[in-house]
C-alpha cells in the first residue's frame, strides 16, 4: 500500500460516525464549512420539521413545567427549613410537594397572562425617534 493511501483509509477510518473527533462539541457537519453551517447548528428547534412541539404546544408546556420546579425547590427548601437535616426529611417533603403543586399550578395559569398583559401594557416600542440606538437601555 502507498503512504498516502494508508493516510487517506485512517482519515476516513477516523471521521466515520462511530470514532467521535477528539475535543469536538459540536455535530460534525460534511461538505460546508463552519462558517455555512452556524446558521443550521444556531436555528431555533421551533424551525426543525421534527421538533415534537408547536410554539403553541411549548407555550403550553411551560407553565406546568415551570411550576413543577419551582414547586419542588421551593418545598424542599421549606421543609428543610422547618424539619431540619433530620432522618426522614425526604418523605416529610414528598407529601409536602404535592401541596405546593395544586396550589401553585392553578395560581400560574392565572398569575402568568396576567403578568404578560401587564407587561406589555408597560413595554414600550423603540422608535427610530429616541435618540437610542437599539442597543442601549433606558
Amino acid at each position: 500500500m502507498q503512504r498516502g493511501t494508508s493516510l487517506s483509509i485512517e482519515r476516513n477510518h477516523r471521521d466515520s460516525a462511530h470514532w467521535p473527533v477528539d475535543g469536538m462539541i459540536l455535530p460534525r457537519i460534511t461538505g460546508l464549512s463552519m462558517r455555512a453551517a452556524l446558521p443550521r447548528l444556531c436555528r431555533s428547534p421551533i424551525h426543525r420539521p421534527d421538533a415534537m412541539l408547536t410554539p403553541r404546544q411549548a407555550q403550553f408546556a411551560f407553565v406546568p413545567l415551570m411550576v413543577t420546579a419551582m414547586s419542588a425547590v421551593i418545598s424542599f427548601a421549606m421543609t428543610a427549613m422547618h424539619h431540619g437535616a433530620a432522618p426522614g426529611l425526604v418523605q416529610v417533603w414528598l407529601q409536602h410537594w404535592p401541596v405546593a403543586f395544586v396550589v401553585a399550578l392553578p395560581t400560574a395559569w392565572v398569575v402568568v397572562p396576567a403578568v404578560r398583559a401587564l407587561l406589555a401594557r408597560l413595554t414600550r416600542t423603540a422608535t427610530a425617534a429616541s435618540g437610542r440606538s437599539s442597543g442601549e437601555l433606558g
